[in-house]
């Protein structure tokens, strides 16, 4: 492995003005960086407060292999009051809000952890005003980072809202003391709490999170999130999930206060889903959270057609509910779980899902559901409760302050749900181990039924389906019942209308958010015959309101020959990866439109291969999570194809840098006597990259002005661009980006540091305190900034850190090639100002980090850096040569000694070996003399006991008292039993009878769970026990009672 350089970060204060441009995509690959190591930096925050007010201000963050551990601490992220000129004026890489999509608002992440970092958070306090709290971005999945969970929180109270020192006598949500002070929470403003994506874990142990909106987000991938003996409090939605693909939320001994829905899992045309819910003795109360209730709430799990907005920088939505008017299709999508187990849960379990073919399978394993399961159709509803139109679009907040609820984004996953026959949306049921469900009809104060409409019905023997009332449940697949049907449950077979007719050929639905058409999409075979089973679809708004990305996956043995639509104002276009991308430029297409897929046999019968990594999406991150591949065929290259244009974001192949050009240099100027801070390094100012494809293609990319600055980032960090070049590094396929920056203005604040105006795309960071290999470099230190703290090469503590600074100013350490530990300890920590980027942990007051790329520092600090290394090198030659001479001698004395040893303790062995020989032989004879006899006298007793006959006399009932739906039986003891077996019914002639077996000599039994109002028949008998044998006397007479 080579060398690699560690840095940790205490960033204070931040380029608060930086006029950035948006980065522009021009590769888009999934690999990692030559320069990727396994040395992780690790940063300890104990007994500290950290407060930060600003947009994408992050309190604390960790990426690459960084570790953040925060315990007994109060982490805050408040939302600033930037003007609206203010907030516009910030011009960032990446996102500086919550996408829209998500159905939240906010503009700052308390924490967040990138890449394959990890956030490890214990007895801590944790809140952010408005987006996220323990978040997750762009992360290494669960089973690529050797299993280790993203986030780990043990007794951490968090949320979403506000806080301060505990005031005697003021309510607040939740109270929680931290380092001997006592805070208070109140639960206010959008967002969530943890969140998981691109395949990561988080697991939450004894803590309590609070959220408006939703506690728990899980996107793409496996994502998945483990609670246990927790508490979640949403007063919307507690769980809700994503571009989820095969994830778990599982909430075991735990609690879950959920205003509306305890999990949502979101799949269908905008974006695909499919989630395993596990609630294991799960007290779930739903509607309890604030004082007025929605009617679309009273819901445990629903599966629905999924309303994302589409990518972060959407800001509207079309609404477009058409599930009561679903026709059949074959297109499928990979079945939703839900499992309910020991305990008893009241609420609804809806499947929506309407534009595909999706199932959504519940079990209940030692449980009771009192409440409606069944497929269903969804549609948003307006405050009033009323169905909202087609076409009403919700609409983001715009502003600056983004401090309370300001939008429509409540809107966002609130769909009311009225139980319908099955079309799309088969919900299999199972009940195993003793479950009963209790059919309660939601009666549309939480949804609509009138039925219930199951697919598969499964009831395992000893359980049962009730109903206070008459239902009628209607089943539209296999019937498996062992269990009990109660007399009010009428079960009806039914058909999937349409199932039968002729195929349409039918893949799947999308819709064009912004216009609110629908795309469907027809597979036709060569003779223009509709047939679905020729080919599967994958369909998501890539740039919602402008474009779908559509990928289809041929059946085997076929291949597409042609993608057309019928409408011409409609484009279709194919991508590099096989891919399309359906737009709508003139975004004036009311019709729905029809896409066509013709497909053909192929003599290979190997399909055509999609490739490509994950498409966009409208998850929490910007950039697609980098679990997807590049599959591309080698063999069917066009190499008179011109490269992908730099705005699509997709190159063929495996590219690299053939050449770069260079703009006007800044140099660095020294600093003044009475500034302690140098100024940063020269930028390369690279203005112009050309790629080259591995057939040879080439494209060129360059700055729009000539103050722009062209930088290149890997899996969102910025790397060496000059490096990539000189050692002609392979970008392959996924995250690689080549991002320009402007860089034409520059501050009054920075004025003395000479024309920075070409290094904002640069890190060139401001350091409070700068650790290097164990040695501070005074030479970038703001002693100002520090009040009363004590700081050395290992950490800083018991002082403030205050910063309202325009630019970058932090503590870093950096380490070469080994594991390192910074301390932040007893410190009050406050930053107040805008953040610069977010998603790489810029702006955040505490970043823990490796694999960041900063320009080397120039002039005298360099000149001592160099002098100081070689120093170190010098001084491990000689000792090297030392330590060589002495280990040589040390070594004869070793082999000497050893043999010595060895000798003396072969010896010992032989004694002890002898010993233990002739003592194991005597033990062994006086065993087998022993072993004879034992074996005569069982032989005798076997003979005696065959002799003898095992009796057992009948039993009789003394007494039976009735009780409110038990009963309790008295007999009389029987001598010599063993136990008594009693035997109750409702039929006279004891068919269908229930056994309660008393294993020791226990004379009163009480039966429970008895039928009121009923006439139960019982009878006893004693047993006895001889040997493996079980001997039964006689039944008692019959007693009868009525049960009360």
């Amino acid at each position: 492995m080579k060398n690699k350089k560690v840095k940790l970060f205490l960033v204070m204060s931040m380029i608060g003005a930086l006029s950035a441009s948006q980065a522009l995509p021009v590769l888009a690959a999934d690999s990692t960086s030559e320069d990727d190591s396994s040395v992780t930096s690790t940063v300890k925050i104990d007994d500290t407060y950290v407060h930060t007010s600003g947009v994408i201000r992050t309190a604390a963050a960790a990426k690459g292999n960084g570790v953040l551990k925060i315990d007994d601490s109060v982490i805050y992220a408040e939302e600033g009051d930037d003007t609206d000129d203010e907030y516009n004026a910030l011009v960032v890489p990446m996102m500086k809000r919550t996408p829209f999509a998500l159905g939240i608002e906010g503009t700052v992440r308390a924490t967040n952890i990138l890449g394959s970092a990890q956030g490890l958070y214990s007895d801590s306090l944790m809140v952010s005003s408005g987006w996220g709290v323990l978040s997750t971005d762009s992360g290494t999945s669960y089973e690529k980072n050797n299993r280790k969970n993203a986030i780990e929180a043990t007794n951490v109270t968090a949320g979403i809202g506000s806080v301060e020192k505990a005031k005697d006598g003021k309510e607040y949500t939740a109270t929680k003391t931290v380092n001997g002070t006592k805070y208070g929470y109140t639960m206010e403003g959008s967002g969530y709490v943890a969140y998981a994506d691109s395949g990561v874990h988080d697991k939450i142990e004894k803590s309590k999170f609070y959220s408006p909106d939703y506690v728990q987000i899980m996107a793409s991938s496996t994502s998945s999130a483990y609670y246990t003996d927790s508490e979640l409090t949403s007063g919307r939605i507690a769980v809700m999930t994503q571009q989820n693909s095969g994830g778990t939320i599982s909430i075991k001994d735990s609690t879950v206060n959920a205003e509306d829905t305890a999990v949502q899992i979101k799949s269908g045309s905008a974006n695909n889903g499919y989630t395993n819910v596990v609630l294991d003795n799960a007290k779930v109360n739903l509607d309890n959270v604030k004082e007025s209730s929605n009617n679309w709430g009273g819901t445990l799990v629903e599966l629905i057609e999924s309303d994302d907005a589409g990518n972060p920088g959407v800001t509207t939505y079309k609404i477009n509910d058409n599930g009561d008017h679903a026709t059949y299709t074959k297109s499928t999508i990979t079945a939703s779980t839900a499992a309910l187990k020991n305990q008893t849960y009241t609420g609804n379990i809806w499947n929506n899902i309407y534009n595909y073919n999706q199932a959504l399978d519940v079990t209940l394993d030692k449980a009771t559901l009192n409440g409606t399961i069944s497929s269903s159709y969804g549609y948003h509803v307006n405050d009033d409760g009323t169905r909202m139109e087609n076409g009403t679009e919700l609409n983001c907040y715009y502003g600056g302050d983004y401090r309370g609820q300001k939008s429509d984004y409540a809107k966002i996953g609130a769909l009311y749900n009225v139980a319908s026959a099955q079309v799309n949306n088969p919900v299999n049921v199972s009940l195993s181990n003793g479950s009963t469900w209790n059919i309660q009809l939601a009666d549309k104060s939480n949804g609509e039924a009138d039925a219930c409409y199951i697919n598969d019905l499964t009831v395992g023997e000893g359980c049962s389906i009730e109903s206070d009332k008459p239902v009628t449940l209607y089943v539209y697949g296999k019937q498996d019942i062992k269990g009990t049907l109660g007399a009010n449950i009428t079960m009806k077979e039914a058909e999937v209308e349409g199932k039968d007719t002729a195929d349409s050929g039918k893949l799947g639905t999308s819709t064009f958010i912004g216009s609110g058409t629908e795309i469907h999409v027809l597979a036709q075979d060569s003779e223009g015959t509709p047939n679905s089973s020729l080919a599967s679809v994958k369909l998501e708004n890539a740039v919602a309101s402008e474009s779908i990305q559509m990928e289809i996956t041929p059946a085997d043995g076929y291949s597409v020959s042609s993608v057309t639509s019928e409408n011409d104002a409609i484009q279709v276009t194919k991508n590099s990866d096989n891919t399309y991308t359906i737009k709508d430029p003139g975004k004036k297409i009311t019709e729905n439109t029809n896409i066509i897929v013709k497909l053909t046999a192929s003599s290979s019968g190997g399909g055509q291969t999609p490739g490509g990594g994950p498409m966009p999406g409208g998850g929490d991150g910007p950039m697609p999570g980098g679990d997807g591949g590049d599959s591309q065929d080698t063999d069917t290259v066009d190499t008179t194809e011109a490269l992908t244009p730099v705005t699509s974001g997709r190159v063929y192949g495996d590219v690299t840098i053939s050449s770069i050009s260079y703009g006007k240099n800044y140099t660095a100027t020294k600093a003044t006597a009475d500034d302690t801070i140098n100024s940063p390094s020269a930028s390369t100012n690279v203005t112009s990259v050309t790629l080259k494809d591995r057939v040879g293609r080439t494209q060129t990319v360059k700055a729009s002005s000539d103050s722009g600055v062209l930088t290149l980032a890997v899996n969102g960090t910025e790397e060496n661009l000059v490096k990539a070049y000189q050692k002609k590094t392979t970008l392959k396929a996924g995250t690689y980006a080549i991002a320009e920056t402007a860089g034409s203005q520059s501050y009054s604040e920075m004025a003395k540091f000479g024309n920075m105006g070409g290094n904002t795309a640069q890190y060139t960071y401001r350091a409070a305190l700068t650790l290097s290999n164990g040695d501070i470099l005074d030479g970038e230190t703001i002693p100002q900034l520090l009040s009363s703290a004590t700081y050395n090469r290992t950490g800083i503590k018991n002082g403030t850190l205050t910063s309202n600074g325009a630019f970058f100013n932090g503590i870093i350490a950096e380490a070469s090639s080994q594991d390192t530990t910074f301390q932040i300890k007893n410190m009050k920590i406050d930053y107040n100002g805008d953040g610069a980027n977010d998603f790489q942990g810029e702006g955040a007051a505490i970043l823990a980090c490796t694999d960041v790329y900063k320009a080397d520092v120039t002039g005298t600090l360099k000149t001592k850096l160099e002098e100081k290394a070689k120093e170190l090198a010098d001084a491990k030659n000689n000792l090297a040569e030392a330590k060589e001479s002495a280990d040589a001698n040390t070594k004869k004395i070793a082999d000497l000694e050893a043999q010595l040893n060895a000798a003396q303790n072969a010896i010992s062995k032989a004694k002890k070996d002898l010993a233990a020989a002739q003592t194991s032989a005597k033990k062994a004879k006086a065993a087998q003399k022993s072993a004879e006899a034992a074996l005569k006298k069982a032989q005798k007793a076997l003979k005696k006991a065959k002799k003898t006959k095992v009796t057992v006399a009948k039993a009789q009932i003394s007494s039976v008292k009735a009780g409110k739906k038990k009963a309790a039986v008295t007999v009389r003891k029987v001598k010599g039993a063993s136990g008594y077996q009693l035997q109750y019914t409702l039929k006279k002639s004891f068919k269908k009878s229930s056994v309660k077996t008393v294993r020791t000599a226990k004379t009163k039994v009480v039966l429970k769970k008895l039928k009121s109002e009923k006439k139960y028949y019982i009878r006893v008998r004693a047993y006895k026990k001889s040997g493996s044998k079980t001997v039964y006397g006689a039944y008692s007479k019959v007693k009868t009672v009525k049960v009360k």
